[in-house]
């Protein structure tokens, strides 16, 4: 039960590495404060009709893992996208796939952690936690990063910990 700990070990110290300096390197690449609320609002609001979809096909089709797969692969490729993309026009559908592809990925892992425990579930906890102390490291180690060396260390650092 290692993996489930590195995964969300790795997935949330991706999220911490990048999700909360979004807005300033919309900032930096030149958008009003409307358009960096644009581009923040989509991720979640996608995310309440992506997530159930992407749910929905993995029960239907029994391919979990390969549909986690896929959205992982999807989310890592729209972040590479966005650190290139410097322009609201381009930048929408990039959001957009970064937003579809990553809200599923939470509730396909957590499904899939909970199928492994079968009759352990009061230990997913314990395989959860793993998540916060990515975050909680990443952010530390990222957020002095990019302080000290500029933004694209957020999107080095969640495709480095998206590979991982």
């Amino acid at each position: 039960m290692t993996i489930p700990r590195l995964f969300y070990f790795c997935y949330f110290a991706a999220m911490a590495s990048l999700t909360p300096f979004l807005a300033l390197y919309y900032r930096q690449i030149g958008l009003s404060e409307g358009q960096i609320g644009l581009l923040a609002g989509i991720p979640p609001l996608l995310g309440l009709v992506a997530a159930p979809l992407w749910g929905g096909l993995a029960d239907a089709t029994q391919q979990h893992k390969r549909l986690l797969s896929l959205a992982v692969i999807g989310a890592a490729t729209a972040v590479a996208l966005l650190s290139q993309v410097t322009t609201l026009l381009w930048l929408l559908p990039v959001v957009t796939l970064y937003a579809f592809c990553n809200a599923p990925i939470m509730p396909l892992v957590d499904n899939s952690v909970l199928l492994l425990l079968g009759d352990r579930k009061a230990e997913y906890g314990k395989h959860r936690l793993w998540g916060a102390v990515g975050w909680g490291l990443a952010a530390t180690v990222f957020g002095a990063l990019i302080e000290r060396a500029g933004l694209h260390w957020a999107f080095v650092g969640a495709l480095v910990l998206l590979g991982g």
